[in-house]
Parts: structure tokens; C-alpha cells; sequence
């Protein structure tokens, strides 16, 4: 007998632990510097590159929104992380998903605005937390065995 071994319950636990925490740092990430300095966000962000900018005029009441926004998710995952309770760990991870899908979309429809390889860059560090979005929601739909949490 393998003592080693998690139970059948701690590993989708401990996944969709960290799949929260990740999505909660995305939004974070987002919405803290946006919230800060929406004008250093709007031409800077990410790393100097302006990726922001590169989708039209700046607006100050835009990226305040926006930053708050996505502080306030970034809060609701932090929080789903920590307790891990079903219905507040599906209610944000869709609301994440409906954040995170047409954002990706937008870009993805957006291209050749900025050089190859920020486009690509863009591409995957969008669409890699949309598919741990995806695949978190999924973990939270399968059926508990007997005994077992629900999510």
C-alpha cells in the first residue's frame, strides 16, 4: 500500500487552489497598476511594451474602471482560493470566464497592431489563463464520489 499517496480529494482540491490563486494574480496584475497609474497603464503595460495603447486613445475613466474591476476579481478568486466553498468557486471562476473569454477574443481579432512577437506574446498570456479558467470551472463540475467535497 502506497502511503505517499494523496487522497482521491486533495488533488482537485489542490489544483483548483492554485488555478484560483493564478487567475486571482492575473487580475491582480491587471487591475492594481491600472487602478494606481492608468496612465502608466495605459502606455506601459506590460513591461514597458504599450500594449494598451495600441487600441485606440487614452481615457482616464476607462482604465480606472478597468482596474477596479479587476481588483475587485482579483479579490472574489483570492477569497475562492482561501475557502474553496462550491458555489463561490463556480460564481467566480464564470465570472472570470466571461472577463477573460471576450478579452481574448478582442485581441485574438486585433492583431498585426503591434509587432509579431508582442502579438504573440499578447496571444498566450491571455489565452493561458482563459484555459486554466476553463479547465478549473470543469474540475468544479465533476461529481463527487460518496464522501467526498464537492469541489
Amino acid at each position: 500500500m502506497d502511503t505517499d499517496a494523496e487522497p482521491a480529494t486533495t488533488a482537485p482540491r489542490r489544483w483548483l487552489r492554485l488555478a484560483l490563486a493564478v487567475l486571482a494574480v492575473e487580475m491582480f496584475v491587471i487591475g492594481v497598476p491600472a487602478a494606481i497609474a492608468p496612465e502608466w497603464f495605459f502606455h506601459r503595460f506590460p513591461f514597458g511594451r504599450g500594449w494598451v495603447a495600441s487600441t485606440g486613445a487614452y481615457n482616464e475613466h476607462s482604465m480606472l474602471d478597468l482596474g477596479y474591476v479587476y481588483f475587485a476579481f482579483g479579490i472574489v478568486l483570492a477569497w475562492a482560493a482561501v475557502r474553496l466553498g462550491r458555489e463561490l468557486t463556480r460564481a467566480a471562476l464564470v465570472a472570470a470566464l466571461v472577463a477573460n473569454v471576450p478579452h481574448l477574443i478582442f485581441h485574438l481579432s486585433h492583431t498585426r497592431r503591434l509587432p509579431l512577437a508582442d502579438d504573440v506574446a499578447q496571444s498566450l498570456l491571455l489565452a493561458l489563463p482563459t484555459a486554466v479558467n476553463l479547465a478549473a470551472l470543469l474540475l468544479t463540475l465533476r461529481r463527487p464520489e460518496a464522501g467526498q467535497s464537492p469541489t
